[in-house]
């Protein structure tokens, strides 16, 4: 791969005037810009709403102290440069030729109409004196009128090698404070993926904050760092859910682990919950948001070779309980991603959220991360996104009595209940049921057969809402728990029976 800084001089070489550059960590890439262009530099300057114009290197240094003159004493007119427009007019008009500016948060002031035709009015003087533009933003969409005149170049987050670096860099610094033993290479791999997908300064951050708090560096510490520093939008597991605690679904957990068994594996697993929800509004809401982050997911899925599986099925059969299970299960981390969350109110904000968050799984997983999508109603989500989750479209149903056994087994004891415990006449209930079934009996200090009066399974509540799923998915989608094609159940299982209703005191008498 070319490095960023490589492009970026190749682009000064070719005349290149405008160049936009999303990064999640504009500082230091200043610093890099600066040094990039050491030796015979050119002037560098940088602007930014707060600051204004400020030089990057001393030759910028010396540029702004002769084409702006410290504002006069008592003045109120706010000096040469404050806006964005004047800064790219004075470095149009009074700057040597080969002068580099460099805008900070573009994405903020590319709704501004003067500053739209500012940039297009500097294209082709700053081509003919060889100076150029570069625009900064975590993410950015270009409006129509310079979208096709700006260069666009990504900064990636560091690399492994690039944080083996850091990780060597502040340990040598730290051992000048405290005595460290050497990094043993499990401890450094495992510090490495603690912190892929990280901005380089939240890097170097989390390093020196666990050194400073362990004296050694502990990658379950950087960890929960990671946690709290990931972008807006993802959140990671807890990591603490088993398949082993979860009965039935057993032909999606057989085909997951031959995907984790056979090649190529995923590293990373992707989460999104009800995603027929976060894609309802695609191609109708006004902002366009929707339709923006579809078209991310879709070319995000496409270019890195994602895949995924959707999980549709009746509520509380089992979907989100086993995306969160089965990261955990074969010692992956999973990520939780939330499109809802991702939306901003500022423009461009929603934009860069959903950019940056496809940024931060490449970077994690390169090209092994597998998306679990459950749903609830399918035909809300457009073909096109379907198609991309090659791993099938899975359904689950309401379990079978054998399934129920499993579950009650797992659910007893989860809860610390006695595995002959009474039970409720369970035909059509759902894991989750089972589950709060469980739950209530150890709370009100009752059997199981005795907390079902207080739950009404979905299959009794909302019988039509099960059958349209069940139609839907008869001969088209896989079953979660037999080999195939999900097939409709005999007449005779299609409805729920009644639960046992009791009537009379906490010992079940009726």
């Amino acid at each position: 791969m070319i490095d960023l800084m490589q492009r970026l001089k190749t682009a000064r070489n070719a005349g290149v005037p405008l160049v936009l550059i999303t990064t999640p960590d504009p500082a230091t890439l200043v610093e890099r810009i600066r040094g990039a262009f050491n030796g015979n530099a050119p002037p560098i300057v940088q602007w930014d709403c707060v600051r204004a114009m400020l030089g990057v290197n001393r030759q910028g240094a010396d540029l702004i102290n002769m084409i702006v003159p410290p504002p006069e004493p008592g003045g109120f007119a706010p000096p040469p440069g404050a806006t964005l427009t004047d800064a790219i007019d004075l470095i149009l008009t009074r700057a040597p030729d080969k002068t580099i500016l460099i805008v900070h948060n573009i994405q903020r002031f590319t709704d501004q109409s003067e500053t739209v035709q500012a940039i297009s009015n500097a294209r082709d003087p700053f081509k003919s004196s060889g100076k150029m533009l570069i625009l900064l933003a975590p993410a950015a969409k270009l409006p129509i009128e310079i979208s096709n005149d700006v260069m666009a170049l990504d900064d990636p987050l560091p690399t492994g090698p690039e944080i083996e670096a850091t990780i060597d860099r502040e340990t040598e610094a730290a051992g000048d404070v405290y005595t460290l033993e050497p990094l043993a290479p499990e401890t450094r791999r495992a510090s490495i993926d603690a912190l892929i997908g990280l901005p380089a300064f939240t890097v170097e951050q989390s390093l020196a904050m666990c050194l400073t708090e362990n004296h050694a560096v502990r990658s379950a510490d950087l960890w929960e760092r990671k946690r709290g520093a990931l972008t807006q939008g993802l959140t990671m597991d807890d990591g603490t859910r088993s398949l082993a605690t979860m009965g039935g679904l057993t032909q999606i957990k057989g085909f997951c682990h031959l995907m984790m068994k056979g090649e190529n594996p995923p590293a990373l697993f992707i989460r999104i919950d009800e995603i027929e929800k976060a894609m309802a509004g695609a191609g109708g809401d006004l902002s366009g948001v929707s339709t923006d982050q579809l078209g991310v997911l879709l070319s995000a899925l496409e270019d890195n070779g994602w895949s995924g599986a959707i999980l549709v099925g009746v509520p509380g059969s089992g979907k989100s309980e086993l995306s969160k299970s089965l990261g955990a299960s074969y010692g992956r981390r999973t990520l939780t991603l939330d499109l809802g969350a991702a939306k901003g109110s500022l423009v461009g904000q929603s934009e860069a959220q959903i950019r940056q968050m496809v940024k931060t799984i490449a970077s994690m997983a390169g090209n092994k991360a597998f998306f679990l999508a459950s749903c609830n109603k399918l035909e809300t989500l457009p073909p096109e996104l379907r198609r991309r989750f090659r791993a099938g479209i899975w359904f689950f149903d309401l379990p079978s009595a054998e399934e129920r056994e499993a579950i009650w087994q797992v659910q007893l004891t989860a809860f610390g209940l006695p595995l002959d415990s009474p039970r409720p006449a369970d035909e059509g209930w759902t894991g989750a049921e089972i589950r709060n079934a469980c739950e209530w009996a150890k709370r009100l200090r009752v059997s199981p057969a005795d907390a079902a009066p207080y739950i009404v399974p979905i299959a009794q509540s909302d019988p039509d809402s099960v059958d349209r799923l069940r139609r839907a998915a008869a001969g088209k989608w896989l079953s979660a728990s037999y080999p195939g094609a999900y097939r409709m159940p005999t007449a005779s299982t299609q409805t729920a029976a009644p639960a046992r209703r009791y009537v009379g005191g906490p010992d079940g008498t009726t």
